[in-house]
């Protein structure tokens, strides 16, 4: 089966850095354990503050950590990009690119290195979550056995027209209940 579109592409840091959004959005793992752990703390010191009177100044103890968690909530998806953008570079190499060919009904992922397929996988359209379109990527998030997020450049077409390859998308994503979002 021939297929529809192909896209042929090598990440740089402007497309990584456009997914920071997208990746505060879908927090990790971690972060999300973080996070009531923090607020947890927080309560415990407000009451030790309140049990002592509101007299002495132990109020200040959990503004390092609600600080802290402004901080994980703005660098860690700046985190995440930077270090799939050093393990893509690492990866790829000089001669390294990610081609993805969508079919009818899938769409195949493969990664070439030195000129050579190292890897390839297959996915159908109904695990597609959601897609969302920034600037110069359309970002597909898939859920497998946890959410992945496949980007693909919008300036990488070989194969197919970039305009239309939105409204297959679309179309795709409609008929399994995927949700369209802009950036």
């Amino acid at each position: 089966m021939e297929p529809l579109f192909v896209t042929e592409c090598k990440f740089d840091n402007k497309s990584y850095y456009e997914m920071v959004p997208i990746l505060r959005k879908k927090p990790s793992r971690n972060f999300l354990i973080f996070t009531p752990v923090i607020i947890l703390i927080m309560i415990f010191f407000l009451v030790l503050w309140g049990m002592s009177g509101f007299r002495d100044f132990s109020w200040l103890i959990p503004l390092p950590a609600g600080c802290l968690y402004f901080v994980c909530f703005f660098m860690e998806p700046w985190l995440r990009a930077r270090s799939a953008l050093k393990a893509s570079t690492k990866f790829f190499k000089e001669t390294g690119f990610e081609r993805i060919s969508f079919y009818k009904d899938s769409f195949q992922v493969q990664v070439y290195s030195n000129d050579q397929l190292t890897s390839t996988a297959t996915y159908s359209y109904a695990n597609i979550i959601s897609i969302t379109i920034t600037s110069s990527l359309y970002c597909l998030s898939l859920k497998l056995d946890r959410t992945y997020i496949i980007p693909v450049m919008k300036k990488s077409f070989v194969f197919g027209n970039q305009f239309d390859f939105y409204n297959f998308i679309k179309d795709k994503s409609i008929f399994n209940n995927a949700t369209v979002k802009q950036l």
